[in-house]
This record gives structure tokens, sequence and C-alpha cells, in this order.
């Protein structure tokens, strides 16, 4: 039987319980590390003369984020930005083959700026960073070049190494070339167009089962 809302939660609840005590608690201890769940959420993105955007910036909810708009407007371009900034290759995103593709026409540099969110128990380096992290990636057209710039809450520049991006992702669980956490358009028309039943029934299955447990 399903209910909805608080009733199904606290009628689910009672019946694991009395039936099922240890998984009662297991349960509980999942909610309750989704509901604290504070790190490695983005906060905002800033795209400087990337692709086709000159200046946008996007503030993100901690929840579900949709971002619309007509064709060519630059929705991807967030979704790439994100990509980039988190140290993925420009291959995987298939919108440029190179770094120095992203850069908007006519200019000589584009950066991104991704903040995320640095809180609770499974912060990374509170001491350092405090609650927010911002990684900063700077393009440049003449070699294809870039840099990083990984700053603190108060806006402290802590270090410069693409190695600490790295250690940052692999802390908060992120993983820009993985299509199970940033999925392309273009991997996602393949996905469909060339999968049987079976396969796209078997991932959907798994997608949902680790957005359960």
């Amino acid at each position: 039987m399903l209910m909805d809302g608080d009733d199904y939660d606290a009628t689910e609840a009672q019946f694991l319980a009395a039936t099922q005590p240890g998984e009662a608690q297991a349960r509980a201890q999942r909610r309750q590390q989704l509901d604290c769940a504070s790190s490695g959420i983005i906060q905002s993105i800033v795209l400087i003369n990337f692709m086709c955007h000159r200046k946008l910036q996007v503030n993100f909810g901690p929840h579900i984020n949709f971002v619309i708009g007509h064709n060519g407007s630059g929705k991807s371009a967030v979704l790439t930005g994100i990509t980039i900034c988190l140290g993925g290759k420009a291959s995987s995103t298939n919108r440029a083959s190179n770094l120095s593709g992203f850069i908007r026409a006519g200019e000589a540099a584009a950066e991104i700026s991704l903040t995320l969110k640095n809180q609770g128990q499974d912060a990374y380096m509170p001491d350092q960073y405090g609650d927010a992290i911002t990684i900063v990636r700077r393009i440049a057209k003449e070699g294809g070049s870039s840099g990083y710039k990984i700053k603190s809450a108060d806006g402290k520049v802590v270090s410069t190494r693409r190695d600490d991006v790295t250690a940052i992702c692999d802390h908060m669980q992120l993983q820009p070339d993985n299509p199970m956490i940033i999925l392309s358009q273009d991997n996602a028309r393949q996905f469909l167009s060339s999968s049987t039943p079976a396969q796209r029934y078997s991932v959907c299955s798994w997608a949902f089962l680790s957005l359960i447990y």
C-alpha cells in the first residue's frame, strides 16, 4: 500500500521497527546521512568568455535544479563548464577537441569559477577552506594552457595544483567524466539509440537503487 508524505514515512518506520529493527535503524541512519549531506553540493558557477557566454552566473539550490532556454541559448555550456572546472577532459564533453575550443570567439582567454558547499562531517579540510571551496580554472587560447586557483570561503587562494582539485573531487565523490554523474546530450542520445530495452532497464534500475541506498 502506498501512502503520501509523513503518513507513509511513519507507517514504514513503525512496520520496520516491529518486524526488522536492524533494518529500521540502518534506514534511519541512511536518511540522516542524506539529510545532513552538505559537502560537495554545487552552489554557483560563473562563466566568463566561455563558449557563447560573455559572463554568466548561475546560482543553484540544494536539491534539483532545472536550466531551461531556447536551443543555442547556452544551457549545455553550464554543464560543460562544470565538467571542465572539475578537471574533466575536453573530449568527454563532445563540445570541443581541446580546451582552447571553449574560449568565446574573439577572446584570448576564458574563466570558470565553481563554488562547492563544504560543511558537515564530510567537509574537505575545513580548517583551511571553511564552509565553501571555490575552484577557478582559466584557459588561455595561446598554447591552450590552463591553470587552477582553489580558494577558501574567505577568498584566499589555498592551492594552484591540479592534484588538489582531483583530491577534492575524490573526497566529495565528484566524477566529471562519469556519465552517471554528468550525462551529456550526445552520450544520452547514443545510449538510447544503440542500447537494447534490457540494457536500458538494467541501467535505470541501478541508478534508481543508487538513489535509494
